[in-house]
């Protein structure tokens, strides 16, 4: 198992609740009628913050991974499973 140590990224608020999305559009239709005749809401534009905050995860992990020779081979590489092999039997 490969693990990177050491992230100097604060975390804290990445929780299930900055992931979720605000929609309450399928919620408020009873039946069938009102679905279709129903506008749709505009597509919600990604958040800027959210795009910071992605920038600065992947900066850190991408440093971390580089200094570690042959990481950025073995995450890259294809995993594969081909007829006959038993994925519960293979040891890594």
């Amino acid at each position: 198992m490969c693990q990177i140590r050491n992230v100097n990224v604060k975390v804290e608020k990445f929780e299930d609740k900055y992931f979720s999305k605000k929609s309450d559009y399928k919620k408020n239709m009873n039946n069938a009628n009102e679905f279709f005749d129903a506008e749709k809401p505009e597509k919600q534009k990604f958040p800027q913050e959210k795009k910071d905050d992605q920038k600065i995860v992947d900066a850190a992990l991408i440093k971390l991974v580089e200094s570690v020779p042959d990481l950025n081979t073995y995450l890259g590489a294809r995993f594969s499973i081909k007829y006959g092999m038993k994925p519960h039997k293979l040891v890594f």
